[in-house]
């Protein structure tokens, strides 16, 4: 092939042409791979010379990178200005030495000479690239010598993609020109015009397309055949990963999350991270396309471990889009596993809407931007380390590419690193703060991490890169659904449902799941059908009865897999009753799903409530008892059943007619008796329910007087226990009603004392060993019981007393038994009986004082009086209230157990004899006094006989009246003396001497019942014995005391 001889002409030419294309390139506004800024180059004169000055091409930016081809002839030293770095020094002999270096682009680049060892001849050129590693430009480089036409370079084998191919070329002979390598474009050629000994060089470059592929050498043809050195570089791009996230599934595979900045950092998706199409940060194609989705409970990418530590200059931008922009912790991009010396950029630590960058090694630690991010919004974020000028930097821009927020700060100290790995979204899970507290909520796509410090015109750039989007993401079929409260954290994937009241609207978040429920399905999108269930009919979610129809809910990209089902209500009542969820919501489903939590709607309350009963024993509807009077008004024996209904309504106020509960009743205050009032039990019995109605006859109290209550079921929703409802919530209740009065079902009475009798009645008088027969004996001590008042299970009613006790003496019942004889009662009753109220429920009954007797009988002859027989007495006491009996159905409360006092004793001998008073006749002198006979006697069954036992029978003078005064004996003219007790029957009875002249009868009689002793009266005139005793008194009728009429003796 013919060369074209190197020529001013020739030279200025390329150069226009490298020109144009510089313009065609700077036109593209998209972020790409390296790409050429410019270039410059220079060369000696024919004389040669110790220096070569090179100026620097035009348009350079900070952290551009400049590769200088330095070529002299012979084997010489070469001197570089400040800042540039040899990559390698090579020469062939002595004809042609080439050096080659890079430097880094500044703020300012002044245009520094090249030295050399000797004066000679040589030529030298300046390339600059855009978005090379400025930290470590270099990927790999080879040299060549030669000695042709044929100028090679050998083939390298880069790390890295996407790397920029640098030719540079240099023969030892002046006005020659190559033809640059195929593939690879001119980018600079120079040289001096004295071909020998003189000097040509050409820089040609090309984009590797084949990755981390050998190269293969590169060939420069030159016009004229020479002595000849070849460099081929391999620049590696300021991309050091690049994750556009635009798969289209993420299953956790490794490496699934690919980087395309060509350094293969392929990092992996965990926990359910995934991927979302529908709503990108830049729309359309070309646009940004698929991005990933991060549900802010345990989502997140690990980043590679081959991934660097960064400690120099670097930038990390993304776009991003919370669904929550209060939440702390969301890690955008973070290194900082072991929390000992790494970085972090986070969204919320610093508040709501606000951006951090924090560094742990160096001072300060934190920087924030204002609160300028906002939910559901995108927003392109970058975090730039300028670890050479010790600068941080936050850059917030909106979708639109208008800067919200810029904020920098300098900071003392020397960058660090952590051991651990990196990661995207969230901590990872070896971290010490992999919780749900460091998660990312929401989307981020085209994470990047640059090597160098991105200025503000770079990031513009970073920002606008798209690309075109083809094929999309398939629809994603979500494992499974699942409902609960919509207070429940944002990316769970399980919750409660707590109670719900019928009538009363409630809302529910529903979410579409991952496999095996690991994660919310946030890229799903379709229309799922809402049913409410009753989950205790049926074996499995499919099979669950339906309750009612909730619709179709459909679910946008932009939900992230959690919508909220608003509005739903039910009127009935439901114990356990779960949403059951369908995908798709017509035709064949795919996908059943229940909520994992069942739930109670249940009544919003008992009303209607009555209390009542057929009478005072007896459950029924005849009678309320709402009694809050002490006297008077409905009353209930406690413990006796009585009914209650009520009706379980909803929120409307209509019976739910579901509901067939049980609810217990609750006692929420004493009502009477008002003051010291003991709450008693109440006890409701077996319920039956129908129609939402529930009634029980069952129900008992065990106190008296009057409570409040309410109607409480606290199991209804018992489903609803563990799940975090308020007892509030879950318990159906009444309005307190009143109930009562309730009164004693009965009274028990014990004995309280050892009653004795007294024997004759009497204890002044010794000795005493029987009792007529008819005569009353009273009580040594008297009958002693203790009332007690009960409800029908035998408990003591302490309410009883007060205004409520209604006990009193009319009411008791005192009965008497002998095993022989016949008793007689009241006799000579003084006192009634003493009941008086001791304690709550109970009190004390005392028997009357005086008022018991045998009968005496009346014995008609054939007929005999008794024969002494021993007293065997028995007492029962009992006492009733009667007071309530007025009002229909209220009854009386009676004693159901007596006190029973047995064969009471006697104090001293318990005999009884049938006894009677004997007057005689009398006559003496009207000078003397004059004794009358008189003695009790007894019958003993053979007949009537002095009775010796007495000593006790005593009587007054009064009780002895006078009549039918005969002959000179006039009334007044005696009285009578009797006085003293009884002595071994005997009494002692006299009338005064009338005087002389006072002669004559009198007849006297003992007024055996106005003496209040009847006992002994007699049978004297025949009839009954109920006649007093009488004789006549005689003065002065016969002679000497004697009872002489005719008196004849014979001799």
């Amino acid at each position: 092939m013919t060369m074209k001889p190197y020529n001013t002409l020739w030279h200025a030419a390329r150069t226009v042409l490298c020109a144009l294309w510089l313009l065609l390139a700077g036109s593209q506004a998209a972020w790409s791979a390296i790409t050429l800024v410019g270039s410059s180059s220079g060369a000696t004169g024919n004389s040669g010379a110790e220096e070569l000055p090179l100026t620097h091409p035009g348009g350079l930016e900070a952290d551009d990178i400049l590769i200088a081809q330095i070529a002299v002839r012979g084997n010489q030293t070469i001197g570089a200005p400040a800042g540039w770095t040899l990559v390698n020094r090579s020469n062939n002999g002595t004809s042609v030495t080439q050096a080659v270096y890079w430097s880094r682009a500044g703020a300012s680049n002044p245009a520094d000479p090249w030295t050399f060892s000797a004066s000679d001849r040589a030529a030298g050129a300046i390339v600059a690239y855009r978005d090379v590693d400025p930290v470590a430009p270099i990927n790999a480089f080879s040299v060549n010598a030669s000695s042709s036409t044929s100028v090679t370079a050998s083939s390298v084998t880069p790390t890295v993609s996407g790397t920029q191919l640098v030719g540079l070329f240099a023969l030892a002979r002046g006005n020659s020109g190559f033809q640059a390598p195929a593939g690879m474009a001119m980018r600079q050629e120079n040289g001096t015009q004295a071909a020998n000994p003189g000097i040509t060089i050409e820089s040609d470059d090309e984009a590797h397309a084949g990755g981390t592929a050998a190269t293969g050498s590169r060939t420069a043809l030159a016009a004229n055949s020479a002595d000849g050195i070849a460099h081929l570089v391999a620049l590696q791009p300021n991309l050091i990963a690049n994750y556009r996230m635009d798969e289209t599934t993420w299953t956790s595979a490794s490496g699934q999350v690919l980087d395309s900045s060509g350094r293969s950092h392929h990092a992996t998706a965990f926990n359910g991270a995934a991927i979302a199409g529908a709503t990108p940060a830049i729309p359309g194609t070309p646009g940004t396309c698929n991005y990933g989705m991060f549900d802010g409970a345990n989502d997140y990418v690990a980043v590679p471990t081959s991934f660097p530590n960064l400690t120099t200059d670097f930038t990390i931008t993304a776009w991003m889009r919370t669904t929550n922009n209060a939440k702390g912790g969301q890690r955008i991009f973070i290194d900082d596993q072991s929390n000992s010396g790494g970085y972090g950029f986070s969204l919320g630590d610093g508040g709501a809407g606000r951006l951090r960058f924090y560094t742990r090694a160096v001072n300060p630690i934190i920087l924030d931007t204002p609160n300028v991010i906002q939910n559901n919004t995108w927003y392109f974020v970058a975090a730039v380390a300028d670890i050479v000028a010790k600068t941080k930097s936050l850059y917030v821009y909106n979708q639109a590419g208008t800067q919200l927020a810029y904020v920098t700060q300098t900071y003392t100290g020397t960058w660090g690193t952590d051991a651990g790995a990196a990661s995207i979204g969230g901590e990872n899970n070896a971290s010490g703060e992999s919780g749900s507290s460091f998660k990312f909520s929401g989307n981020l796509d085209e994470v990047s991490v640059f090597s160098g410090a991105l200025s503000a015109a770079k990031l513009s750039l970073v920002r606008s890169q798209t690309r075109p989007c083809s094929g999309g993401i398939p629809p994603v079929a979500p494992s499974g659904f699942n409902a609960f409260e919509t207070a429940t954290a944002a990316g769970s994937v399980s919750g409660v449902i707590r109670t719900k009241i019928a009538a009363s609207t409630f809302n529910l978040a529903v979410v579409a799941l991952k496999t095996a429920g690991s994660a919310v399905e946030t890229a799903f999108a379709g229309d799922v059908k809402l049913e409410l269930v009753d989950a205790s009919a049926g074996a499995s979610c499919g099979a669950y009865g339906l309750i009612r129809n909730l619709g179709t809910l459909t679910f946008t990209a932009a939900d992230l897999g959690r919508k909220t089902l608003a509005g739903i209500g039910e009127p009935n009542a439901w114990p356990n009753a779960r949403i059951r969820m369908t995908y798709p919501a017509t035709g064949v489903p795919t996908v059943t799903a229940c909520s994992t939590d069942n739930f109670t709607i249940r009544p919003a309350n008992f009303g209607g409530v009555t209390v009542s009963d057929a009478d005072s024993a007896t459950a029924g509807t005849t009678r309320t008892l709402s009694n809050t009077a002490a006297a008077g008004g409905n009353v209930h024996k406690a413990g006796r059943p009585f009914r209650i209904a009520a009706t379980a309504s909803n929120a409307a106020g209509v019976a739910t007619s579901n509901y067939s509960g049980a609810p217990a009743a609750s006692l929420t205050a004493c009502v009477l008796p008002v003051a010291g009032c003991t709450p008693g039990s109440l006890a409701t019995g077996s319920w039956s329910a129908g129609s939402g109605t529930v009634t029980t006859d069952g129900a008992s109290y065990s106190e008296v007087g009057t409570f409040a209550m309410k109607l409480v079921d606290a199991s209804f929703a018992a489903v609803d226990a563990a799940d975090g409802s308020t007892a509030a919530e879950m318990t159906i209740e009444s309005a307190a009603v009143n109930v009562g009065r309730f009164v004693p079902d009965h009274f028990e009475l014990t004995t309280a004392s050892t009653p004795e009798f007294k024997t004759f009645n009497d204890t002044t008088c010794t000795p005493r060993t029987f009792t007529y027969a008819g005569q009353p004996f009273g009580y040594l001590t008297l009958p002693e019981a203790t009332i007690t008042a009960k409800n029908a299970a035998g408990g003591i009613t302490t309410n009883y007393a007060g205004a409520l006790w209604k006990l009193a003496p009319a009411g008791v019942a005192q009965v008497y038994a002998a095993v022989t004889g016949t008793l007689v009662t009241g006799l000579l009753l003084t006192t009634p009986p003493n009941v008086i109220a001791t304690s709550g429920g109970a009190g004390t009954l005392t028997a009357s004082a005086i008022d018991v007797a045998f009968a005496r009988p009346n014995p008609v002859p054939p007929l005999t009086p008794p024969a002494p027989f021993t007293a065997d007495i028995s007492l029962s006491m009992s006492i009733l209230d009667d007071t309530e009996d007025a009002v229909s159905g209220n009854g009386i409360i009676n004693t159901t157990t007596p006190a029973l006092f047995p064969s009471i004793a006697f104090d001293s001998g318990n005999e009884i004899r049938f006894g009677r008073l004997v007057l005689s006749n009398a006559h003496g002198s009207e000078l003397l006094n004059l004794p009358v006979p008189i003695e009790t006697q007894y019958w003993n069954v053979s007949g009537f006989a002095r009775n010796t036992a007495d000593f006790c029978t005593q009587f007054n003078a009064t009780d002895v009246s006078l009549s039918n005064w005969q002959r000179d004996l006039n009334a007044g003219d005696t009285s009578v003396s009797l006085s003293g007790r009884f002595d071994a029957g005997r009494g002692n009875l006299k009338l005064s001497k009338p005087g002389t002249g006072n002669t004559g009868s009198v007849d006297l009689a003992l007024q055996l019942g106005a003496a209040s002793q009847s006992w002994l009266q007699g049978r004297w005139t025949g009839g009954d014995y109920d006649q007093d005793p009488a004789a006549r008194a005689s003065f002065g009728l016969y002679r000497g005391s004697k009872s002489l009429i005719y008196l004849r003796e014979m001799y």
